[in-house]
Order: structure tokens, then sequence, then C-alpha cells
């Protein structure tokens, strides 16, 4: 209302004046002319249509709760100085109420009103004699400061002066406001470039500006053939790290770590976090020869792996860790982001495999056979479903030849690549986890088969045909592992006194208070224990003592050196009498000459398994083999 009334105000020449004005300062904001110049514009118009006054924007300044100059015109640094020290009050409150009170029009020195008393000390003490002010305000109305305009001329404003107040104050609110909009729009677009290409935690790049950086290299290194090498790094045990001291303390030693990297490199050089307790390095530029940036890379990840073993200070603990580190050299178009950071990783694991705290390049058998495994875990889990699994039985006999029993062994018949060796096959469904499935199934149809053939018998034998089925790591670590063999025992009918649970010597030994724990309850049921590749581990008297175990195998590698002139014969002599002290059923596995049979025989094992007597059949073979020899 002030505004249009002065308009009305005004003579042809004045408000041709104040347009002018308008329009100058209306160009530069559109034209996009950085704010401070506009700023500086307006004070500068503003003193050419008022002579001999000083003009000045005030903004507020929160958390100093006071005033301060962002432009001005022909004011001294001394009045700049001294106008930033003016002090409204003891709160914002009070700032505002100077920018929005009751005169915030305009005041005269005289006049002192408690709106504008702050600012006319100010003008007293620099020796002008008027302050005209408007509130600068944003498009919410929210005061943010002031336009001022100080003269040495103690008179009130004419219109042409209240409407250039009003104009001035609500552009400089309109370039302000621009202002802050587009720095919060810059802070929004730093904060989102932050989250999508840097690691919240260690602030390193991420896979995404990782990927994006290596891509850069590969196409410099086609135009500029040189070696880069990526290494791939894994913090050893870090999992142990977080359940022992909790998730901050890995934090903290998450953060050490990527502050150790950085430093183990040069500016040019990438150390970025994929996620967990796994970093990735990538060096650029190594040299054209590839012996020379293989032995740079090699430097470069021993200088990593000694900094990151100093030990961290967690918690008010001490901590020791260790790194495994692959590392895989390239250059030009030879291969694609996936596959250098997939190489790498497969040469990380090689450095698990040999023990941990280790260096390895990668080697494309390596990968193959990464490769390989990958297309093997694919197949064997369409193997159950497709029934393409099926058991074979090594008999088991006694010294007369008799059928005692068998060992049940699993085959795997591939559509594609025919009979698939479980050696190959085994290890995979245990670090896949599908072990628990293929184990299942081994179980219930054993069981299902051994009911059969109990049911054939035509009266309870003294000593039932023994199934031997072989328990894994991942079975024995399962939770509800006694639950489902119970289960499968109910579900097959089969007497439980007819099956043998084989458990090799070393896993027993590393997981012995389990094993106790699962033969004890699995021993209620009326079925059987054998320990399988006995004399291999380190098991003692004391520890077999413990086992509710039934039976010792004797391994076939001393079975085997048997004649050869080592300690073999000794071994197995001390087997066989340690199992007569303990009352325990021996039997020795892989016997292939009469030879080895007779030495067995002849210091006391009564019971054979291996390809002279068999080798294993499918269960029509068993079957005919076991009506000839029972």
């Amino acid at each position: 209302m002030a505004a249009a009334h002065a308009r009305c105000q005004l003579e042809t020449a004045d408000f041709e004046r104040i347009l002018q004005f308008e329009r100058n300062i209306l160009q530069a904001v559109v034209f996009g002319e950085n704010t401070q110049n506009i700023l500086d514009r307006i004070c500068g118009l503003a003193e050419a249509l008022r002579p001999g006054a000083t003009a000045a924007v005030l903004l507020l300044d929160e958390p100093a709760q006071s005033l301060s100059v962002r432009a001005m015109g022909q004011m001294s640094a001394t009045e700049v100085a001294r106008l930033n020290a003016v002090r409204p009050g003891p709160g914002v409150a009070e700032c505002r109420n100077l920018l929005c009170g009751e005169a915030s029009g305009f005041d005269l020195i005289q006049e002192r009103s408690t709106a504008c008393q702050y600012l006319c000390r100010f003008a007293r003490e620099s020796g002008y004699a008027s302050c005209w002010s408007a509130a600068v305000k944003t498009t919410r109305q929210q005061a943010i400061g002031a336009f001022s305009l100080f003269s040495a001329e103690a008179k009130s404003p004419e219109p042409i002066h209240l409407l250039l107040l009003d104009i001035a104050a609500a552009i400089v609110g309109i370039v302000i406001e621009r202002e802050e909009d587009e720095a919060a729009r810059l802070r929004q677009s730093a904060e989102i470039h932050r989250l999508a290409f840097f690691d919240p935690l260690t602030r390193l790049p991420n896979r995404r500006l990782l990927a994006d950086r290596l891509q850069h290299v590969l196409a410099a290194s086609a135009r500029h053939p040189a070696q880069s090498a990526v290494l791939f790094l894994d913090l050893d045990n870090f999992k142990l790290l977080n359940d022992s001291l909790g998730h901050e303390a890995g934090d903290e030693f998450l953060i050490e770590a990527a502050r150790r990297l950085e430093d183990c490199v040069r500016e040019i050089d990438t150390v970025a976090r994929m996620g967990g307790d796994e970093f990735v390095v990538m060096l650029e530029s190594l040299g054209s020869e590839v012996h020379k940036a293989a032995a740079a890379a090699e430097a470069v990840a021993e200088k990593i792996r000694q900094a990151l073993a100093a030990p961290y200070q967690l918690r008010g603990a001490e901590h020791h860790s260790s790194v495994s580190i692959g590392i895989c050299l390239f250059g030009g178009q030879d291969a694609t982001v996936d596959e250098i950071l997939k190489r790498a990783d497969a040469a990380m694991y090689q450095a698990k495999r040999n023990g941990r705290n280790a260096v390895r390049f990668y080697d494309p058998a390596i990968q193959a056979a990464l490769e390989a495994r990958v297309l093997m875990e694919a197949d064997l889990r369409l193997a159950l479903a497709a029934g393409q699994f099926e058991l074979h039985y090594q008999p088991q006999v006694s010294m007369s030849g008799r059928i005692t029993g068998a060992e049940v062994l699993l085959r795997w018949h591939h559509p594609q690549r025919g009979l698939v060796s479980p050696t190959e096959f085994i290890p995979v469904a245990e670090e896949t986890g599908l072990i628990h499935a293929v184990g299942d199934w081994v179980l219930e149809a054993a069981l299902s088969q051994l009911a059969a053939w109990q049911a054939k018998q035509a009266k309870p034998a003294a000593m039932p045909l023994q199934l031997a089925i072989n328990v894994s790591t991942r079975q024995l670590r399962r939770p509800d592992f006694v639950d489902a063999v119970r289960a499968a025992l109910a579900k097959s009918g089969c007497n439980p006194e007819g099956v043998t649970l084989e458990l090799t010597e070393s896993l027993v030994m590393e997981e012995l208070e389990t094993a106790v724990s699962v033969m004890q309850a699995l021993k209620q049921t009326g079925l059987r224990f054998a320990m399988d590749d006995f004399g291999t581990g380190y098991s003692s008297l004391a520890w077999l003592t413990r086992l509710p175990l039934d039976e010792l195998k004797i391994d076939q590698s001393f079975v085997r050196e048997l004649g050869a002139g080592g300690t073999a014969a000794l071994i197995v002599q001390t087997i066989i009498g340690m199992a007569r002290n303990l009352g325990l059923r021996v039997i020795a596995e892989g016997v292939e000459s009469e030879a080895q049979r007779s030495f067995l025989q002849l210091h006391g094992c009564r019971n054979f398994q291996g390809y002279l007597f068999s080798r294993p059949l499918p269960c029509a073979e068993f079957e005919q083999r076991l009506a000839e020899l029972s």
C-alpha cells in the first residue's frame, strides 16, 4: 500500500527515474548476473537517486544474532566494521523486531523509535543525521535483513525515496532467496552425488565410482598402452571382530583401515570400498612393461599388508588384523571392468585359501576353475528336482567274505557331462549350502532302501545289514540335524540298528562339543557311529573315550602303504589294538590286494572294504552280490 501510494504522488520525471532503476536491476537478475554484483548495483543506483546518501544491504546473521553488511555503496571500511559490530539485543527475535517493527519504513535520528534505535545509534556515531530503512523479506514474508539509506541531511523521505526503499528491498529479497535456493540445490546435488558415488562410512569411492574410473583408465590405456593394476582386498577375520567387540568397533576399524589404505597410494590412484570388509585399490600407469608393473603392484600390496597389520586401538583394546590381497594387471582393451574385478577377486580368494595374510596374482587357470564351479552350482540346484542323483553301495565284508554292510556313496549322472565325481561336486555343495538338501535326499533314500531290504529278510539277523552314511561338516553344524535324522528314520520305518553314521576324524576334532552332543542324542534312537579316515587327524585316547563310537575305519592311505617299509604298518597295528581295547569294531577301507588283507587279518582286523572285494555298485547289482555272498 505504501509503495502504491508513493507511486501516485510521484511526478512524471521521478516516476521515470524509478522505472529506470527497476529495469536496470531486473535486467541484471534476468540475465543471471551473480548476486554480489546485483546487490552492489542496487546500492550504487540508489545512491544516484538520493545524492549525498550512503546505501547498504544488511542481512540477518542468526548464529551471531546480528546484522552484517552484505553490500554497500560509498560506505568506508571503518563504517562497515562499525555497522557489523551492531548487536540489536540478546536474541534473534529483537533483530527481527528491528526489521519489522512499527517504524520499519523510515526513521529520523531525533525520533529514536524502539524498532530502529540500533541502526540510529550507528548512524549517529558515524555522523549521519537520518537513516531510512525497509525490511528485506522472503516470499514467505520472513524478515532476513534491511535495505538502508544513511544521509547527513536530517529530513523525512519523499515519495520517490519511499518507493526506492520498497523496490530495492523487494529485489534484494528475491535475489538473496534465489541465492539461498541455489545454494540449497547445490548442497542437495552434492549430497546426492556423495550418496551415489561414495561410501557413507569411510567416505571412499564406492563400487559405482570405481567402475567409472576403471572404465576411463581402460579407455586411456587403449590409446596409450600402459599397465595398471587392481588390488582386491579382504580383511581377514572381520566377522570375529564384529562379534566380539560390536558393530561400532567394527565401523571404527573400517574407517581407520580406509585411512591407512589412502596413505599407501599416490594421489592418482583410487581406494574404494566395495562393501563389508572388502576394498579395492586401483593403481594407474605402472609402465608399459608387464614385469615392472607386476613388481610395482606387489610392492604396494606388501606396503598395504604391513600398514594394515599395525595394531588398532578399538574401545580401549588393542586389535590386530591381516589382509588377503588379489592382484590383476590390465592394459588396453583386453578385458571389461567386470572381468578385471572378477579376476582380482579370484586371486584374493586364492590368497585366502593359502592361509590368509597373503598376496596372490590372478591366474587364468584359477578363474576357469571358479567359472566351472559356478556352472556346477547351477546344475546342482537342478539335479535333485531332475532325479539325476543315484546311490551306489560298496560292500563291506567279513573275514569269510560275507557281506555285512555297505557304505552309501552318492553318484551324479549329469545329462551332458556324464558321471560326475563326488570329489568335484561335494565341495561345491558344502560351500554353497546345497549339502543340506543333498544330504537330506541321501539320508531319506538310503533309509528307505535299507527298510526295503530289512523287510525282505526271512528272520531278523543277529547283526543287521549295516548301511554307512557319511555326514559332512555343514550337516553336523545344522541346528536341526538331530530332528532331521529322527524324522527320516520315522518316515522310512527301518530298524535304526542297521544305520551307521560316519564322521571324519578331522570333523569330530573341529566340532568336538557339537559332535558329542549330536552323537549322544542320536544314539538314543539306536543307530551307530563310525569314525571315518581314522589316523589322519590328531585325536587322542582321551577324546575317543568321550565319543559314543561303535566303529573305527582305518584310512585307506595307511592301507595303501602296507608293505612299503614305512610307518603305515605300525600305525595300522596301533589302531587295531586301540579299537580292541575300547571295544570298538574296526574296518579297513581301500583294501585292494590279498597281501593287504592278509596283513590286516593277521593283526586282528576282521572287516574290510575295497576294490579287492567290489567296486561301488548300483542298487540292483548290490542286491545280486548280496544274494551271492550273504
